[in-house]
């Protein structure tokens, strides 16, 4: 498993796995990256993702969650339960 370790980096991987995931997208890119430093169960960052449709742009401020390395704080760590809280 290849390690993120720039911005770029990860922006680029970021805005791959969405034009993947944003199928009626003619182009899907990341804005304003940002890393949150507070908190201690779960790595943070923040973000814009701007998709293309039709030669219109729309923007959506996001926060992406990433699961800490083991052991966790709270562990079992489970996303989806926590999304759907």
């Amino acid at each position: 498993r290849r390690r993120m370790t720039s911005t770029t980096d990860i922006t680029d991987r970021l805005a791959h796995w969405l034009r993947r995931h944003i199928q009626d997208a003619d182009q899907v890119r990341i804005e304003g990256l940002d890393r949150v430093t507070f908190g201690h169960s779960a790595g943070m960052m923040l973000m814009t993702v701007v998709t293309t449709r039709d030669d219109r742009e729309c923007s959506r401020d996001v926060v992406v969650r990433m699961r800490p390395k083991p052991p966790a704080l709270l562990e079992p760590y489970d996303l989806d339960r926590q999304f759907t809280i």
